[in-house]
């Protein structure tokens, strides 16, 4: 039987980062989607201060993982 983990940050995001849409889910809430291309990384940064965010963890594979410059941006002022 599954069991449901505690909730340890409210305020912690987790990003999916696909090859044209990313998956960004602030605190296990239901995932806003954006886009890859900048404007959109641009989007997803104003999202997540909008949110209050202060930790971010990311799955990126290859290049994807050049996003991760605008998200610290935001993040990694803490």
């Amino acid at each position: 039987m599954l069991q449901a983990l505690p909730m340890l940050d409210p305020l912690a995001a987790f990003v999916d980062v696909g090859s044209e849409h990313m998956h960004v889910s602030v605190g296990g809430n239901r995932p806003a989607v954006f886009g890859t291309v900048t404007s959109q990384l641009h989007a997803l940064r104003d999202w997540l201060l909008a949110q209050g965010v202060h930790s971010v963890a990311m799955e990126a594979t290859g290049r994807r993982q050049l996003c991760w410059p605008v998200v610290d941006d935001c993040c990694g002022r803490w």
